[in-house]
């Protein structure tokens, strides 16, 4: 969990920039796990392979024990930096 970095924000997404959506990101050297906690969703991408972040690995086959894993760490991170429960998976 050494490499792992948090950050709580608000920021532009997709073709309208003027949307703002509300995400928790949380980032290693390899994979990028976003959570969009007031729409439910999740993104997954494995900035090696797609530094473009074009390709979301969430739920699919073989990406469940890195998903886990990375899941994980989010909630460690969330209780270290005492992330609000509305701002939680």
């Amino acid at each position: 969990m050494a490499n792992l970095r948090l950050d709580i924000s608000s920021v532009p997404m997709g073709l309208d920039e003027r949307r703002q959506r509300q995400i928790t990101p949380m980032k290693e050297k390899r994979y990028k796990l976003m959570h969009f906690y007031k729409e439910g969703l999740w993104e997954l991408f494995d900035l090696e392979n797609d530094p473009y972040e074009l390709n979301n690995l969430y739920g699919k086959p073989g990406m469940v024990s890195l998903t886990e894993r990375l899941t994980a760490d989010l909630r460690q991170l969330q209780e270290i930096y005492e992330v609000p429960e509305s701002h939680r998976n």
